[in-house]
Formats: C-alpha cells, structure tokens, sequence
C-alpha cells in the first residue's frame, strides 16, 4: 500500500522554467514602467494593448508569445529575450532592487519616489 511519502511532489523541470521565465518578464515590464513614470494604461498606449492585457502580463503567470515578445521589445527598446536566464529571477528575488542603465532613468525614480513622498505627507498633514 502507498503512503504520502510515495508521492513525488516535484515540479517539472519545464514548469519551473516558464515558472521563472514569466515572473522575469513581468518583472521586466514592472521595472520598465516603474522607472518610466508611467502606469499600466499609458504602457499598454505605447505597446498598442489594452490595460486589462498589461495587468495579466505583470502578473508574473501570463503565457508569452514570441510575436508579443517582440511587439513590447520593438515598443519598449527592452531586450527580453536576449536577457532571459534562469539565474536572473534568483538574482531578481534575492536584490529586490532594480538596475539602473543611466542617469536619466536614476532621476525619474528620484522624481517618482519624491512624488510618493509629497503625496504621503499631505495625508499626513
């Protein structure tokens, strides 16, 4: 007679993968609006989507298409593909920072954590 310790509770190599994978690219496209200053519905204007599209794709489970791929690269100037590695969610979860690839993206943060401030101190006051 089986036990539950018979049972294989493993995840499939290639679940894991796609797993990764998409959390990568939603971490990706989250970054890129992040730092960008935009929201979901100005990103989704740029990539020619709509915002309910967007919302599925930060959420880290959405199944990407190749043609999509290359839709938000061709938008966005990102480099998705080239940059996917099963190493980089790991290194992702681990910094729980972001990179910054130029002053000008280092000063739209700034700018955009400056306004989270200002509009968190005036409920304050």
């Amino acid at each position: 007679m089986k036990t539950i310790d018979d049972l294989d509770f493993s995840v499939p190599k290639e679940i894991e993968g796609y797993t990764n994978h998409s959390t990568e690219i939603a971490i990706m496209i989250s970054n890129y609006i992040n730092l960008n200053g935009l929201n979901k519905k100005k990103f989704a204007k740029l990539v020619g989507k709509t915002a309910s599209d967007i919302t599925r794709w930060v959420s880290g489970n959405h199944n990407f298409t190749i043609l999509t791929l290359s839709l938000i690269e061709t938008k966005t100037g990102l480099e998705i593909v080239k940059n996917l590695s099963n190493n980089n969610i790991k290194n992702f979860r681990e910094s729980k920072t972001f990179e910054i690839k130029s002053e000008k993206y280092l000063l739209k943060e700034i700018n955009r954590l400056e306004q989270k401030i200002e509009e968190l101190n005036s409920f304050i006051m």
